[in-house]
């Protein structure tokens, strides 16, 4: 039985292409307490795994008492169930992927091996006009963090960071794309997929609709 737990709504971060801050709102965090008590009761109920929410849900932050609360902090609090099997969480953002949240996936025995996070584009001048707030370098850093600790786990059924593979593959289809143009993109993506059957499903969705920025650096 999975279920799902709202625990953050809204996003300050105003990528220019985004509606969410203005369907969503500002960032906000519901109280760490609740957000535990919920968590206890579907825990009760039977739930198996659960699924945290928010619309930039790793930018969750409540203060109490002098103490800011992070989603770290839940993830480690709602590891200690016994009767709790799986932790996921969902959407979040290259800025508030902090050092405390990487570690969860090595000291915590629950959390899935899987992150969702939006590079959106490989072009650096691109990520700036699309107002992200972070670059490839600070991405690709994210993910050298996170095969650190693949590296260093016991795990022995999977590798946890496979998954994260594609992340220089798409770059480097992006690079060649802008020297290229669309065509020539579309066509080395579909050849490096045939060489990573593996990666195929997700090299695939892969397309441009016009040449990259040539001054991009």
């Amino acid at each position: 039985i999975s279920a799902f737990l709202t625990i953050q709504e809204g996003c300050d971060k105003l990528c220019h292409f985004c509606v969410v801050p203005y369907t969503r709102g500002p960032e906000y965090s519901r109280p760490f307490k609740q957000i535990i008590a919920e968590a206890e009761q579907l825990i009760e109920n039977g739930v198996k795994e659960i699924t945290l929410l928010g619309q930039n849900v790793n930018a969750y932050s409540y203060l109490e008492n002098n103490k800011e609360y992070r989603l770290s902090h839940i993830i480690n609090c709602l590891n200690q169930y016994s009767e709790l099997v799986r932790i996921r969480y969902t959407t979040s953002h290259p800025r508030d992927m902090t050092e405390d949240l990487i570690e969860c996936y090595s000291s915590s025995q629950k959390l899935m091996p899987f992150v969702h996070l939006p590079i959106q584009s490989g072009s650096n001048r691109m990520l700036e006009l699309m107002n992200r707030k972070h670059t490839v370098d600070d991405y690709l850093n994210i993910y050298e963090r996170l095969k650190k600790i693949n590296i260093s786990s016991k795990a022995t059924d999977f590798k946890k960071w496979d998954s994260l593979a594609h992340i220089r593959i798409i770059l480097e289809i992006e690079k060649i794309s802008k020297k290229k143009g669309h065509e020539q993109g579309v066509r080395n993506s579909i050849k490096i997929s045939e060489s990573k059957k593996k990666l195929d499903f997700r090299i695939r969705e892969i397309s441009y609709s016009e040449p990259f920025p040539n001054n991009d650096e």
